[in-house]
């Protein structure tokens, strides 16, 4: 529970913060503490989930495989996601519109 708590009030503390900005990018992003959450998880640990107020950062990725059965991956630098959707061929263009975990969700762009 301490966990918990401690959790809740770095998202207090990020919520608060002036602005959220994207690599180099010129966006700005809020904590929407009204869809986040913090709660345990049965085998221990935290879940954090973080919704902010926009896309962050808007930039349009390229699948390198397809999402299939609403699952896929998609590489973003040196790091493999795990990301949901709707079903796209491979080569199509993707904006990330939230995170839950490690999981991204993405549109068509």
């Amino acid at each position: 529970m301490f966990r918990v708590l401690l959790a809740y009030v770095m998202l207090l503390t990020l919520a608060g913060s002036q602005l959220a900005v994207a690599q180099d990018l010129q966006a700005i992003a809020r904590i929407d503490v009204a869809k986040s959450n913090v709660s345990d998880r049965l085998l221990g640990g935290v879940s954090v989930k973080l919704s902010l107020s926009q896309a962050v950062p808007f930039r349009v990725f390229t699948l390198d495989a397809p999402i299939v059965n609403g699952i896929g991956k998609l590489n973003i630098g040196d790091t493999t996601w795990k990301v949901v959707g709707e079903d796209l061929p491979a080569q199509a263009r993707v904006r990330v519109t939230g995170v839950d975990g490690t999981v991204l969700t993405v549109e068509p762009a």
